[in-house]
């Protein structure tokens, strides 16, 4: 490799995200240790994601976690964070998307579930979330309590009968519980371990290419019994 490459390779990249003039500036090698697909598209394009959304995903690729979030003057509301989710589903990384699910269930059980969080929840082709699951499983409970439970006014004046997907699952979340086949229990709900999505370890290789020998085993035709 000529010196000119090399300094090539180590200069970090220049992240534009839309709607923000000024780039963010990260080695690709970084970018590219939790997510290929997010360092090619950062290299080739600007990324589309808020400011704020995207200033999580930052200070998580730092620290691998979001206790120093506050460093980067990164605001910690609920709606970036569950853009930020997306951010993660979009690229495949689960292990960001499971910190940033442990601090918005943190912010979920000391405030109401605020409309633009669920909002980028539903922001979505795809159904079933665990972000999703985690927005309507605190509605649902925020319900029994008259400071935090929404209102019919609430639905009319941000439209919220309009997000797709919404309404059903609530009907089916409240009525799971009217019809007592779910136990309430708010410290259960309060556990950010009920929204994780799945984090690959070395040991899922180790156990896929057990099964994989197994099946060989089976279909071979020159292994009889006896």
């Amino acid at each position: 490799m000529f010196p000119s490459q090399l300094l090539d390779s180590a200069a970090p990249l220049e992240i534009y995200i839309t709607g923000t003039p000024k780039p963010f500036y990260l080695p690709e090698a970084m970018l590219a240790s939790v997510s290929p697909e997010l360092a090619a598209d950062a290299k080739q394009s600007h990324l589309v994601a808020s400011e704020e959304a995207f200033r999580v995903f930052v200070a998580w690729l730092l620290y691998r976690d979001l206790d120093d979030i506050h460093a980067l003057d990164s605001p910690t509301g609920q709606s970036s964070l569950a853009e930020a989710w997306n951010l993660g589903a979009q690229y495949h990384i689960p292990a960001f998307q499971n910190t940033v699910m442990r601090m918005l269930v943190f912010e979920f059980c000391g405030a109401a579930v605020d409309i633009e969080a669920v909002k980028q929840a539903y922001h979505t082709s795809e159904r079933k979330t665990e972000l999703q699951n985690a927005c309507v499983t605190h509605i649902a409970r925020d319900s029994h309590d008259p400071h935090l439970a929404w209102k019919m006014e609430t639905f009319e004046e941000f439209e919220m009968e309009k997000v797709p997907g919404l309404c059903l699952d609530l009907v089916i979340r409240l009525g799971a519980e009217l019809a007592g086949r779910e136990v309430r229990d708010d410290e259960d709900l309060a556990q950010a371990e009920n929204f994780m999505v799945h984090e690959p370890s070395p040991f899922d290789e180790i156990l896929d290419d057990d099964r994989d020998d197994t099946i060989n085993l089976d279909d071979d035709e020159s292994v009889t019994e006896g």
